[in-house]
């Protein structure tokens, strides 16, 4: 079961009082009431039998960073990632970011194509999944694109085949 992080559509930033570094303690807070929500969830879904799941999508999980503190602070069996190819704030975590996320993901991944970044290679991003032992399942999800529905999601399908 996919589920979001709560908090601000747009994380918080760090403050820094006058003579003092940054800190971002109204982020800590949202992390912390996320990382309990989610050991709840993932007790009672080891207790049914369903994975609970973490995508990269915006707030708090816009930032692989705080996605891997948050699971390492859960620390269930039946809570991990479930990245997305192209839920990131900027390009630079296209591949970067999913690199970060991959040794937490071990059920699903989103193999994504969304012409929101002039760089979406499909391939790359499921070496990335092979390369840290991903053995799940790629969903395949066409965001918008050059094509239909149906002609990306063929293309997300050939892409994610040649690289596999």
């Amino acid at each position: 079961m996919r589920v979001n992080s709560g908090g601000p559509r747009i994380a918080p930033p760090a403050v820094a009082q006058p003579g003092d570094y940054p800190k971002a303690d109204e982020l800590a807070q949202y992390i912390a009431a996320c990382i309990e929500s989610l050991k709840e969830l993932a007790d009672h879904g080891g207790k049914a039998g369903v994975k609970v799941t973490l995508e990269n999508h915006w707030g708090l999980t816009a930032n692989p960073m705080n996605v891997r503190a948050i699971l390492d602070e859960v620390a269930h069996p039946f809570c991990e990632a479930s990245p997305d190819f192209c839920n990131w704030e900027h390009e630079y975590l296209l591949y970067h970011g999913l690199k970060a996320l991959a040794p937490y993901t071990h059920t699903t991944v989103h193999a994504k194509y969304w012409n929101r970044w002039k760089e979406n290679d499909i391939r790359r991003s499921v070496k990335i999944m092979l390369d840290a032992g991903f053995k799940g399942a790629f969903a395949l999800e066409y965001e918008d694109g050059p094509w239909d529905g149906v002609e990306g999601s063929k293309y997300l399908y050939k892409e994610v085949l040649a690289a596999l």
